[in-house]
């Protein structure tokens, strides 16, 4: 994709190049403040190897944005991304039932991982794609009852996979849709998205009420309204240490911060002697486990200020809609990956940045960016 987004920012005219220049100006919010960063970095081989490759998604991200503004292969897209959803769904539920899924991949310390084995990376993937899932069964004439179980079991299985960061996802994901469903006075779409809430909330309860596993990190999540800082801790399954050590990295290098995936090299020389991280022989953490944390931390004050600036940019998109369509509901999707408060894969990782820029080419239409779009590149 990046191959061909070069071939076709090459052979564009007008319309090509106006689209290009609304992708570089979202993609160098991100890119810029890497690069600065990365002149002073704790380690300068590392911070340049992933800011020059994190510049070939620029290109695949183009490449996207141009294929998808055809209506036919936008449709043809969504329908298979949610077809993709819905069988990620049926896979994950035979691992949970039987052990392995259809393609014989078991359960991973009894968790579900259904086609990501051996990563858990299952309902992070679903959590964020889950609008689009809802979207698309408008569409579908299957009846509302079905509609509502395949939604309802959606959910479900984002929580039996135990995830916390999944939940957090699904929630705002689903809210933020609610309420775009809510402010275009459709009540009976509403009403039939508070039943499917309802079903899904009966079902975790039946769920939770004969799986000790579910109690578990629900028992520990209970501890973030502790203020016992032990409690604290593990309710956040240890992150706690991270973002403290991540806060003593900021002291002291607030403006352009340590460098792009800087983290893991300097982590022992900011960690207090008691770290969880480095007691028991262990080496540390490769990122802070929060988006905004590892943004201010690796590309300081001017990476977190423009990464804001870009959340503002789709959600001044997204509020501007007078409803949600198919590229609409990317936006949401995107917002969703960007959560500030995300505490999975790492921001500059690889496997988060493509999947995010990959989606951003399916939300750019509705971007606006009327103020910049006069700049020529």
């Amino acid at each position: 994709m990046s191959l061909l987004g070069v071939l076709l920012y090459l052979r564009g005219g007008g319309a090509e190049r106006k689209l290009f220049n609304k992708c570089l100006l979202m993609f160098l919010l991100i890119w810029l403040p890497m690069v600065f960063s990365s002149i002073d970095s704790v380690n300068p081989e590392r911070a340049w190897k992933t800011t020059l490759l994190y510049l070939h998604l620029l290109p695949a991200f183009y490449y996207v944005s141009s294929v998808v503004q055809q209506r036919v292969a936008f449709d043809f897209i969504c329908k298979m991304v949610a077809l993709f959803c819905f069988f990620l769904v049926v896979d994950g539920l035979v691992q949970y039932s039987f052990g392995t899924n259809f393609f014989g991949q078991p359960l991973k310390s009894g968790l579900i991982t259904s086609i990501f084995y051996p990563n858990q990376r299952f309902s992070l993937i679903l959590a964020v794609l889950f609008p689009l899932l809802v979207y698309y069964l408008r569409y579908i004439n299957i009846g509302s009852f079905l509609k509502i179980i395949i939604l309802s079991l959606t959910v479900v299985v984002i929580f039996l996979s135990l995830k916390r960061n999944a939940w957090i996802m699904l929630l705002v994901g689903a809210s933020v849709y609610a309420y775009f469903v809510y402010r275009n006075k459709s009540m009976l779409k509403f009403k039939k998205f508070s039943v499917m809430v309802a079903t899904s909330a009966l079902l975790f309860a039946f769920l939770y009420n004969y799986n000790s596993q579910i109690q578990s990190p629900v028992h520990d999540s209970l501890g973030l309204f502790s203020v016992e800082l032990s409690e604290l801790d593990k309710a956040t399954n240890y992150r706690f240490s991270l973002w403290e050590t991540s806060l003593n990295m900021v002291r002291e290098n607030f403006t352009l911060g340590i460098g792009p995936r800087g983290f893991r090299y300097v982590y022992k020389d900011f960690a207090s002697q008691d770290n969880f991280w480095i007691s028991d022989e262990r080496q540390g953490q490769t990122h802070p486990h929060m988006f905004i944390l590892e943004i201010i931390v690796e590309t300081g004050l001017i990476g977190c200020f423009c990464y804001l600036i870009l959340l503002f940019i789709l959600f001044k998109s997204l509020v501007a809609l007078n409803k949600i369509d198919g590229n609409g509901v990317f936006i949401i999707i995107v917002l969703v990956a960007l959560f500030p408060l995300n505490s999975h894969l790492a921001f500059y990782g690889s496997y988060w940045a493509s999947f995010t820029w990959i989606l951003m080419g399916f939300a750019i239409p509705h971007v606006k960016l009327k103020s910049f779009e006069r700049l020529k590149f």
